[in-house]
């Protein structure tokens, strides 16, 4: 449980005058500054919630900064989606957490769009790599890696959370063709050779699985669109 206590001593001056800092800056990655966001209004909503005032202003300035640049700078007009950092046109696979979290409405058309983007560029059916090493410089020079489940699950969740139920049936069942023969999941594999890769077993891996298995079942049930979306945290 957060206490009062506990919530006084989380230093979030640092992360709202490093955003101060950083906004124009063109090499900010626009899906860190997403996620900063959504810490942000984490933070104000426990405050709110135990009654402590102190930095509640600042911090919802700083949340509204973020989210506003974030939805022009981030979003790129060529790809019809949001992008890992401003100024270019690279792809970034963590975006599909957009709905989950908030910043976005599941039936704002740019959620669907990135989803449909990022399908395009960066999966193998149901297998989404993060990114394109080859557009990205992250120091493994070029190193492709495999595709991470937890991003393979939080894609069946945006065609869950924007009503394309037959599609993220087939794609969940496919992914879980990838279990082992104990029904276990690995943090990554390989989209080509289907091979597991990476931490095994993985517990993000199957937090993803049960939060998906949930939501299908509800959304396959009928229970409206808006049950159907579980934060990382839910």
């Amino acid at each position: 449980m957060v206490s009062c206590q506990t919530l006084r001593r989380l230093n979030l001056r640092s992360l709202v005058r490093q955003r101060s800092r950083r906004l124009g800056g063109q090499g900010a990655e626009a899906a860190l500054c997403l996620l900063e966001s959504h810490v942000l209004d984490r933070a104000i909503a426990i405050a709110r919630s135990l009654g402590i005032d102190d930095d509640v202003e600042r911090w919802q300035q700083a949340a509204d900064a973020v989210r506003a640049e974030v939805l022009v700078r981030g979003w790129s007009t060529e790809k019809q989606a949001f992008v890992q950092r401003y100024a270019t046109d690279s792809l970034d696979a963590s975006n599909l957490v957009i709905p989950f979290v908030g910043f976005l409405p599941a039936d704002d058309p740019r959620v669907a769009s990135t989803m449909e983007a990022i399908s395009d560029e960066l999966a193998a059916g149901p297998l989404v790599r993060r990114y394109n090493p080859v557009m990205v410089d992250d120091g493994l020079g070029g190193q492709t890696e495999g595709a991470f489940t937890t991003l393979s699950f939080w894609y069946i969740g945006n065609l869950i959370a924007i009503g394309r139920l037959q599609q993220a049936k087939a794609a969940f069942e496919e992914l879980l063709s990838h279990t082992n023969h104990v029904g276990l999941l690995s943090e990554m594999i390989n989209p080509w050779t289907k091979e597991a890769l990476g931490n095994f077993p993985q517990a993000y891996s199957h937090i993803g699985l049960i939060h998906t298995a949930r939501n299908l079942s509800r959304a396959l049930g009928g229970v409206a669109a808006r049950s159907n979306l579980a934060s990382a945290a839910d």
